[in-house]
């Protein structure tokens, strides 16, 4: 889809590919490599410590993942 650039779970995909792997990025993050293919593939959101997290490692913003959460919230609930 055209917005799957502005996704930060596309986002957070793409830089594990260019910048790092899967098990690392996990180890930074201090979580498991399942929880880095939930977040990636959409299946589970990061908690707010999480994001920030990711923020600092990766520099995708913190507040799209908040704003993902909300959108797919209201999916789910229409």
């Amino acid at each position: 889809a055209i917005m799957d650039n502005k996704m930060p779970t596309e986002r957070l995909r793409r830089w594990i590919d260019d910048e790092s792997n899967v098990a690392e990025t996990a180890r930074r993050l201090d979580v498991s490599r399942q929880t880095i293919y939930n977040w990636t593939d959409g299946s589970k959101v990061p908690s707010i410590e999480h994001t920030l997290a990711i923020e600092r490692l990766t520099g995708i913003p913190s507040a799209l993942w908040v704003a993902y959460a909300i959108i797919r919230a209201s999916e789910v609930g229409a």
